[in-house]
């Protein structure tokens, strides 16, 4: 977890591969001001105490572009603990382990989960999902040229062969409630509200986004989208829906 004193190693943007130590957190937008970097120039005004003028200051950097920490501050080497592989190690250890003969999986998110899940998709090469369901998410990483996270612009990850073209041909349902307009833990970031007033809205984005891109590019779409009438944001309502996506759709 990235906390507060850390250690941590910048992925993208201007201060790529730069390190710093973490000297504030915002949680509920997912980000933290590293000391030293991505500075912006700000105006502070005279006072009795201090002398106005333009000053740099650090801004945030979302938790997304940081390359996490051990507790006890040293960088995280191992590139088999970053997110892309991380289920496939997972998947294959309990299918040697229980003699399973399926070569496939299926996953779901809700929320947050369901940002992993589909960062997850976009980033791994190959993975033996078979079908997905996202549910909920509070903002979505696009295929587009802003920059990472809310894109894929500087992503840290290298894009292999077909891998863009699997992530849109994988069998995935968005789901999104229907009442699922609030603001509770949403993020407010300007990347994210670029997408939408809330989490309703940056869904039905996402998805369009989706077909437009598959559209300019002719890729095939197998994404499906579906409204759950009366769902707010709980995964006790949108479950359900899932489970009956994951284990009755079949087509």
């Amino acid at each position: 977890m990235i906390k507060k004193g850390l250690k941590v190693r910048v992925l993208t943007g201007k201060d790529k591969k730069k390190e710093g130590e973490v000297i504030e957190i915002d949680r509920s937008n997912n980000r933290a001001k590293i000391k030293g970097l991505n500075l912006v120039k700000k105006h502070m005004k005279t006072t009795k105490e201090k002398k106005g003028g333009i000053i740099s200051k650090e801004n945030f950097i979302n938790f997304n572009t940081l390359m996490m920490s051990k507790s006890n501050g040293d960088l995280l080497k191992d590139e088999t603990l970053y997110l892309n592989d991380s289920i496939e190690y997972f998947f294959n250890f309990f299918k040697s382990k229980y003699k399973l003969h399926t070569n496939t999986y299926k996953i779901y998110g809700h929320s947050a989960g369901a940002q992993f899940v589909h960062r997850y998709l976009l980033i791994t090469q190959e993975p033996a999902v078979d079908q997905a369901v996202i549910a909920n998410a509070g903002w979505y990483t696009v295929i587009s040229d802003n920059n990472y996270p809310y894109g894929i612009r500087n992503i840290p990850v290298e894009f292999k062969g077909n891998q863009l073209k699997n992530f849109l041909d994988y069998r995935i349902s968005l789901l999104i409630g229907s009442d699922d307009i609030g603001n509770t833990s949403l993020n407010t970031s300007e990347g994210a509200m670029l997408q939408g007033l809330n989490r309703y809205q940056r869904a039905e984005n996402f998805f369009d986004y989706l077909l437009m891109y598959g559209e300019q590019k002719n890729l095939p779409v197998r994404w499906k989208y579906q409204v759950v009438e009366g769902a707010i944001h709980s995964n006790e309502k949108m479950a359900p829906s899932a489970f009956n996506i994951l284990f009755y759709d079949i087509k």
